[in-house]
């Protein structure tokens, strides 16, 4: 795969879990860092036969980041979870019941590993179900990942991702496992700066000419 539409997907994949976690400015940050290289990527080369594709999709992050930055400076703990669309709330919450199971793994504690792995499959797959169908490869690829862990565990997946049992899904031996907040770095461009919403308002601006 091209570095950066690598690039890109990394941080469409961080944009969407601050997203979910309600950090309005790291999830701005990265949705305007996906949407940059999306456009970089689209004007290469290698991008050319999907530069439509891929303008569209930079165009639905720069509207999100938008929305973000708007609403950021008002933005409190108790903001209402209705801004966030559904599934990106629930792949969120699939995340952290996976990191939990990961973390119940590596202590030993098999029962409660295979438990939260289960949890995380079903929210991963629920997910799926309302997610827009870009974005659903990848929350399936995280289920599927789910689901070998089940198996590993000799657990029972009864889960289906849109009617596909894991039975009838291909290799899955290089799948990545998802972005948490506690292993998620910055952009280079967003450390102090990209976190600032008028360094991101510029960047925004820069995006939409």
């Amino acid at each position: 795969m091209d570095s950066k539409l690598d690039a890109a997907l990394k941080a469409a994949r961080s944009a969407v879990i601050f997203d979910g976690e309600g950090d309005k400015k790291r999830a701005c940050a990265f949705y305007v860092e996906a949407a940059t290289l999306l456009q970089k990527y689209g004007n290469s080369p290698a991008g050319a036969l999907d530069k439509q594709k891929l303008e569209q999709k930079a165009r639905e992050y720069v509207e999100r980041a938008e929305q973000l930055a708007d609403l950021a400076p008002l933005a409190t703990s108790s903001t209402s979870k209705s801004e966030v669309p559904r599934w990106v709330r629930q792949e969120a919450h699939a995340t952290k019941l996976f990191k939990e199971a990961q973390s119940d793994h590596q202590d030993h504690k098999m029962k409660d590993a295979l438990k939260n792995y289960q949890k995380a499959a079903q929210v991963y797959a629920d997910a799926g179900m309302t997610a827009d169908p870009s974005t659903q490869e990848r929350i399936r690829q995280q289920w599927i990942l789910c689901c070998e862990r089940i198996q590993q565990l000799g657990g029972k997946q009864t889960s289906q991702f849109l009617g596909t049992p894991i039975q009838q899904t291909p290799e899955t031996r290089t799948v990545e496992e998802p972005p948490t907040k506690d292993n998620i770095e910055m952009p280079e461009e967003g450390n102090d700066k990209g976190t600032d919403f008028d360094s991101l308002q510029k960047r925004l601006a820069q995006l939409k000419k």
